[in-house]
């Protein structure tokens, strides 16, 4: 029977769940399902605090350097997945690979953002040399894209070792994801479910403040774009759900009625022309909220377009 090979997968493990972190967990996944690995994760995200049975925490610096270290020397091969784009994100794949030395460079990295390549390309002074030496040092580097790899080549990387896998990590027609348990129980518990919002990861604030954006400027050009769809979709949701909250309105209720109060009470007696001009309006507005935000997203590209900024970073 042939021996297992032993990986320790070091990066963002979930909660939360999203980006990099599903990723993780989706290669995690193929890699004990296929039988011929013996898997460990590594967790560098936002719960890297926490003790969990499947995975190891990384509470600190040292204690990140001191279990690289360790499975290096027993010689199990090293797999971060980073998004590629940021100071942390190279300064880990550089301690990654530096453990790598243990066991003949066998640290594998792979750069889930499709904003690597121009994160490489732009990186500068210190940051160069880190870039260029961690990809020395590295044994396999797997990208998203041709971008990617032609950004790593422009470092003297030879070509062998550069992999370019599209997409995410076995999300296709012959993987079956599993939701978390949380997420099953909501979904049997609320039905239809209408839509969903996720947070941003940090990754992008964190580039913009490489670049040398200020909390203003990253605010402003960075968090509040990607957004703007979701808070628009909110508001919309919030002021028509407003309309039923008559049991809440009583508490502020003054000498004359709520608008949701005075929709009650016209749907309890004899229904008044003013409730259909009230929806029509309601209507109106709702559609004239939505042309406005369709207007300023195409707007927006089109800006982007004229900057010859790409509008989708992760292609």
């Amino acid at each position: 029977m042939r021996e297992r090979t032993n990986v320790l997968v070091v990066g963002d493990y979930p909660p939360p769940y999203g980006g990099l972190s599903v990723q993780v967990s989706v290669l995690r996944g193929l890699l004990d399902a296929s039988g011929r690995h013996r898997c460990r994760v590594l967790d560098i995200g936002e719960s890297r605090r926490e003790r969990r049975p499947e995975c190891l925490p990384a509470r600190t610096s040292i204690e990140l350097a001191a279990r690289l270290l360790r499975y290096a020397a027993a010689q199990w091969v090293i797999h971060l997945h980073t998004s590629g784009h940021n100071r942390k994100s190279w300064l880990a794949a550089l301690a990654c690979a530096t453990a790598g030395l243990l066991n003949g460079r066998k640290t594998a990295l792979s750069l889930g953002s499709g904003q690597a390549p121009d994160w490489i390309r732009q990186s500068r002074g210190a940051m160069r040399w880190v870039v260029r030496l961690t990809l020395g040092l590295t044994g396999t580097i797997i990208c998203r894209n041709e971008r990617s790899r032609a950004a790593i080549a422009t470092l003297g990387v030879p070509g062998r070792k550069i992999a370019v896998v599209s997409g995410f990590y076995g999300l296709g027609p012959a993987v079956d994801p599993t939701l978390p348990d949380a997420v099953e129980t909501f979904l049997r518990e609320h039905s239809p479910v209408v839509g969903a919002v996720a947070s941003i990861g940090p990754e992008y604030e964190e580039a913009a403040r490489d670049l040398g954006a200020g909390y203003g400027q990253t605010l402003w050009n960075v968090v509040l774009p990607i957004l703007l769809p979701g808070i628009i979709a909110v508001a919309l949701f919030g002021f028509t759900l407003s309309y039923d909250e008559f049991p809440r309105t009583l508490i502020p209720i003054g000498s004359r009625n709520t608008l949701p109060l005075e929709i009650w009470a016209m749907t309890t007696n004899v229904t008044s022309p003013a409730l259909y001009a009230l929806g029509t309006l309601t209507t109106a507005v709702s559609f004239v909220v939505i042309a406005v935000a369709l207007t300023s997203i195409a707007l927006i590209q089109r800006r982007r377009t004229r900057r010859g900024t790409p509008a989708d970073a992760g292609d």
